[in-house]
């Protein structure tokens, strides 16, 4: 997953590149939901462990031990309101 900075871009822009393309193709203009968004990071970490052989590890299990369903959403809520 790519590291989120305060200015809400990755350490390394081509991964949030490529990270935001899939996301907008996926959701375009619509907002995703917590669970939607949650659901798509997930997706995008366990094809990340497939292509990437820097990436071999539990990325999804790492992902889900990171934070509640409640610091999940507050997360993504502080990333809305910049």
């Amino acid at each position: 997953m790519p590291s989120i900075w305060r200015d809400q871009l990755s350490a390394d822009p081509a991964v949030w590149t490529e990270f935001s393309t899939k996301f907008a193709k996926r959701y375009g203009c619509e907002p995703a939901s917590p669970e939607e968004a949650g659901s798509f990071c997930r997706d995008w970490l366990a094809g990340q462990a497939q292509r990437h052989e820097f990436y071999r590890g539990p990325l999804v299990e790492a992902f889900d031990s990171a934070a509640t369903p409640q610091e999940w959403e507050a997360a993504l809520t502080e990333l809305k309101d910049g």
